[in-house]
This record gives structure tokens, C-alpha cells and sequence, in this order.
């Protein structure tokens, strides 16, 4: 499943004095899978951190990618701690049950 996302999140957006036809516009938004979207949905920013005024488009366009960028670092470190975790299979190493056992021996004998 899909969802579209904002990059330069609204609400941070608009505490930061932004437009909010610049926050809702196309260039602002992104088309990212729900995981994504749900790791970092409350992901934002302090507007009294910014560094640099937001009073032009092409600052918000410098602000957008810096905020692109930061999120992606963010989803990929997250990716990769989800590989690790899947690559480990400690559900495969968990003994099981001896009820558990004797299914899968019939199971195994029926086919």
C-alpha cells in the first residue's frame, strides 16, 4: 500500500511561517509506502531551529531537500536494522513444542 506524504512536514511548516500553498504543493509532497510514512509520521522539525529564513521559494526548495535527505537517512538506517533483525530468523532457532514437533513429523509423513 501506497501513501503520499509530505515532505516538509504541514504542521512544522506552518509554525515556520511557510506558505501554505508552498506545504500542499506537488513539489512538496512524495509517494512513499505506509511503513515509511508511518516510522516517521510524527517526524518534524522545531521551526525555531531553522538556520536559514524560510521567505522565498527557493529556500523553501533548500529547506525541502535537506528535510528529504535527513528523512531518508532515517528510513534507510531503519531498513536496516529490520534486514539485520530478519536475516537473524530467530523464530527458526526457537525450540519448539513437542505437540509442535509431532504435527510437522505427520505433516511431513502425509505427503
Amino acid at each position: 500500500m501506497m501513501a503520499v506524504d509530505h515532505v516538509v512536514p504541514r504542521r512544522a511548516g506552518e509554525g515556520a511561517g511557510i506558505p501554505v500553498e508552498w506545504l500542499e504543493d506537488y513539489s512538496n509532497l512524495v509517494l512513499c509506502c505506509i511503513p515509511c510514512n508511518s516510522f516517521l509520521n510524527r517526524w518534524g522539525f522545531d521551526p525555531q531551529t531553522l538556520d536559514e529564513r524560510v521567505d522565498s521559494l527557493d529556500a523553501f526548495c533548500a529547506l525541502r531537500d535537506r528535510v528529504f535527505q535527513e528523512r531518508k537517512a532515517k528510513i534507510l538506517a531503519r531498513r536496516e536494522q529490520e534486514r539485520e533483525y530478519y536475516e537473524q530468523r530467530q523464530w527458526e532457532a526457537a525450540p519448539s513444542s513437542p505437540e509442535a514437533e509431532r504435527r510437522l513429523t505427520n505433516a511431513q509423513d502425509q505427503s
